[in-house]
C-alpha cells in the first residue's frame, strides 16, 4: 500500500515529467544564434580563454549524461527493493527523459563553442576522477545524493551566472533553455530523495553519508587545484562561493529529514568543509 506522502510524490514527479515533455527544444532551431554577440566580442584574450575553460567543463559534464544516467537506471533496476519502491517506475522514466536533456545540452554547448571559434580543452584530471565514479555500476544511493543534491544544483547556478554575464546574446538564449531543464532536474532530487530515504534499507544510508563527506572533502580540494577555479574567478564567477553554498544546502536538506531517516547527525559539518575552499 502506497503512503499518502509517496502518492503525493508520484503526483509531483508526474508533473515534472509532463513539463519535460512539453518543453522539449532543439539546440539548432530554437536557440537564437543570430542574437547579439557584442558583449562576447568585447572579451579580452584572457577572458575568452577563461570562458573556454568553463564551457569545456560544463560540456564534458553534460556529454557524459547518457552514460551516467544509464548506470543510474541499472542501479535502480538491480535494487532488491525496487519492486516495492513507490517511485521506482517514475524515477526510471525521469532518468531516461534526462538523458535526452543532457544530450541537448551537450549539442547546444558544442554549437556555442563552434560559434565562438573555441576548441574544447582536454578533460582535466579532477573531471576524469569524478567521471569514473559517476559512470560505475555501483553505489546508486551515493550517486543519487551527489548528482541531485549537489552537482545539478551547482550546474544550474553556473548557467544562471553565465546567462547574467551575457544578456541578450546567443549565450543568454541557449542558457535560458538549459536552466529550465536544470531546474527540473533539481526538482527531481527535492521530490525523490526524501521518499527514497524513507523507503530504502537502513544499511544503505551510510552510502548517502559517504557521498556527502566525499563531496565535502574531495571535490573542493580537487577543484581548488584545477584551473577551473582560476578561470571562474577571471570571469567574475564566484565558483568558490557556489561550492560553499552547495555544501550548506546539501547539509540543510540532509538534516531536515525526519530523525529516524537521517543519514547525517552532525550540526552543519559544511563549516569545516568550507575551510577546504
Amino acid at each position: 500500500m502506497v503512503s499518502a506522502d509517496a502518492a503525493a510524490s508520484v503526483g509531483k514527479l508526474d508533473k515534472l515529467l509532463e513539463h519535460g515533455r512539453k518543453t522539449v527544444w532543439n539546440p539548432a532551431q530554437d536557440v537564437d544564434w543570430a542574437a547579439s554577440s557584442k558583449a562576447l566580442e568585447k572579451l579580452s584574450a584572457g577572458d575568452r580563454q577563461a570562458l573556454r575553460s568553463v564551457l569545456s567543463l560544463v560540456y564534458y559534464s553534460d556529454s557524459q549524461g547518457r552514460e551516467i544516467l544509464t548506470s543510474m537506471c541499472r542501479g535502480l533496476d538491480r535494487d532488491p527493493g525496487s519492486r516495492e519502491h513507490p517511485l521506482a517506475e517514475k524515477a526510471h522514466e525521469f532518468f531516461v527523459q534526462q538523458m535526452d536533456d543532457e544530450h541537448r545540452h551537450a549539442t547546444g554547448l558544442l554549437l556555442l563553442l563552434d560559434r565562438m571559434r573555441f576548441e574544447l580543452e582536454p578533460r582535466a584530471f579532477s573531471h576524469r576522477f569524478l567521471s569514473r565514479f559517476l559512470v560505475a555500476d555501483r553505489l546508486f544511493d551515493a550517486k543519487l545524493v551527489l548528482l541531485y543534491w549537489y552537482i545539478e544544483v551547482l550546474a544550474k547556478e553556473i548557467f544562471v551566472e553565465l546567462k547574467k554575464k551575457f544578456p541578450e546574446t546567443y549565450v543568454d538564449s541557449l542558457f535560458t533553455r538549459i536552466i529550465r531543464d536544470e531546474a527540473r532536474h533539481v526538482g527531481f532530487g527535492e521530490v525523490f530523495i526524501p521518499t527514497h530515504v524513507a523507503t530504502t534499507q537502513k544499511l544503505k544510508r551510510p552510502q548517502m553519508a559517504t557521498a556527502y563527506y566525499a563531496t565535502a572533502a574531495a571535490l573542493p580540494g580537487l577543484f581548488r587545484v584545477s584551473h577551473y577555479a582560476r578561470a571562474g574567478a577571471r570571469l567574475g564567477l564566484d565558483l568558490r562561493g557556489m561550492f560553499s553554498n552547495g555544501m550548506n544546502d546539501i547539509t540543510d536538506k540532509a538534516l531536515r529529514l525526519p530523525a529516524r531517516q537521517r543519514f547525517l547527525d552532525l550540526k552543519r559539518p559544511s563549516i569545516w568543509a568550507s575551510a577546504l575552499l
